[in-house]
């Protein structure tokens, strides 16, 4: 439906479709996995944020905290639905793009690990991507609407509510974020961090930038010519959190703890770019976090026995 060319109203269309595919899923889910009954006894069955609720009770119960973000898309899709009508004048069809993007992908990812079905394995789903003009990234779309606040109350509070789920998994340590971000290439999809998205919202106006895809060569010679990184660049590069590295090392190292001689190795890694940089969270630059490349890994791993 999203796909059709010449679609009036089409995310009105497309996000009313989405979520009645989820509530079906969701309230399959709470059939399938609880003892509460779906039906009322007016004949009705429980709301869409009744199944939604007892749903991400279930992952919590199971310590799973891989739904919470599924969980923040699917609300703040439930919230452009039910006042779609009042956005008639404000330019939402970026965040909404993105939040039905990863809502869509969502979908198929909880019907194949709970239900065990692929809903494109019978599909032969072929489909020439033609739209290929993509103006904008999530992240800069926000920054720019968080900064401006040139929209309507309602289309404000709204873009207000994604900046308040993103900054809630952020802090929880979530890099699953809300929306899904897009490079226009053959063979690249964006995976937007929280952390993306936050930095960029506290960035001022006009700060956002864009960037073609290129090969960073990383290096210590204080004489090299400086180069700004985008924040996709940056996390191809030193892909790793902190907790990722741990376990990442954990997975190669037998004798491993997350302890004092953990640390001393991270520690030696931050003098060296090839395996360790930081970035600012926040224009004050009083919120730094450290990322670690792919090659930090083996050298813990080498310098290991060593410590």
């Amino acid at each position: 439906m999203h796909n059709k060319p010449n679609l009036e109203y089409r995310y009105e269309t497309v996000s009313l479709l989405l979520l009645n595919a989820w509530e079906l899923a969701l309230k399959a889910f709470v059939r399938k996995n609880t003892s509460r009954a779906i039906f009322l006894t007016n004949g009705n069955s429980i709301a869409f944020s009744e199944a939604l609720r007892i749903t991400a009770n279930v992952f919590e119960s199971r310590k799973e905290s891989s739904f919470l973000s599924c969980k923040k898309n699917l609300e703040l899709l439930c919230e452009y639905r039910n006042q779609a009508a009042h956005f008639y004048s404000d330019n939402i069809d970026p965040i909404v793009f993105s939040l039905i993007a990863k809502g869509a992908i969502n979908y198929t990812d909880f019907m194949l690990q709970e239900f065990h079905k692929d809903v494109f394995e019978n599909q032969n789903l072929t489909i020439l991507p033609l739209g290929f003009k993509l103006p904008f990234e999530p992240e800069g779309f926000l920054s720019q609407q968080v900064v401006q606040q040139d929209g309507s109350p309602l289309f404000n509070a709204f873009v207000n509510h994604v900046v308040e789920a993103t900054n809630e998994l952020e802090e929880l340590g979530q890099k699953d974020s809300v929306v899904l971000g897009f490079s226009i290439h053959f063979n690249s999809i964006k995976k937007v961090s929280n952390a993306d998205i936050i930095a960029a919202i506290d960035n001022t106006a006009g700060s956002v930038r864009f960037s073609q895809q290129k090969t960073i060569r990383v290096t210590n010679d204080p004489s090299a010519q400086p180069v700004w990184l985008s924040e996709e660049e940056f996390y191809t590069t030193w892909p790793l959190s902190y907790k990722e590295l741990a376990d990442e090392c954990r997975k190669r190292i037998p004798d491993f703890k997350q302890d004092e001689r953990f640390n001393k190795a991270k520690e030696r890694l931050k003098g060296d770019l090839r395996f360790a940089n930081s970035r600012s969270l926040d224009k004050a630059k009083k919120n730094t976090r450290w990322y670690y490349s792919t090659a930090s890994v083996d050298e813990i791993v080498a310098m290991w026995p060593k410590l």
